[in-house]
């Protein structure tokens, strides 16, 4: 089984996790303005300042003054799981021309104090539009991959990817 990130010749994208064409009803058209687009990954719309804007107002009836202003989309690929000792591949597409500089970060929350603790920091060259990187070591554990823009350029939209880094247990 291959999966596919197009129907047809059209790409929907999505967050990486549902293409567009999976959050549009049935007879609705894909420009319709039922859907709200929120550029995140699922593990992190609970914290997403646009989705919590569009949630108030539905909530409430009353128009929001949004928090979150316009900015760069990103998608963003990575995995919501790997394995101790593999590699954490993160992929990064952007369609502004010219891209702005991206940084990503790897942080790690301790149960114990209840802090976060970077892991793992570095800005990738990007080709084209996109950039591929990967981040090696991670011990086992929980983390967020934050992905964000550099000042000064455009603003860029956040992406936040939680993750989870694997031990299986051995096989007696």
């Amino acid at each position: 089984m291959e999966t596919l990130d197009t129907i047809g010749d059209d790409n929907d994208y999505g967050d990486a996790t549902v293409a567009l064409t999976g959050a549009i009803g049935h007879n609705l058209p894909m420009d319709t303005n039922t859907v709200r687009r929120i550029v995140d990954r699922h593990g992190h719309l609970q914290a997403n300042p646009w989705a919590l804007d569009e949630l108030e107002e539905a909530l409430t009836t009353t128009p929001i003054r949004r928090r979150a202003g316009a900015t760069v989309p990103l998608r963003v690929t990575v995995p919501d799981l790997t394995l101790a000792g593999q590699d954490l591949p993160v992929t990064v597409d952007i369609e502004a021309d010219p891209p702005p500089a991206i940084l990503i970060q790897i942080v790690a929350a301790s149960a114990a104090d209840r802090r976060e603790h970077l892991v793992a920091s570095r800005t990738p060259r990007i080709r084209d539009g996109h950039l591929q990187t990967r981040f090696t070591d991670l011990a086992p554990g929980g983390y967020e991959v934050r992905v964000t823009g550099l000042n000064p350029g455009p603003p860029v939209t956040p992406v936040t990817a939680p993750i989870l880094v694997w031990t299986p247990e051995p096989t007696p």
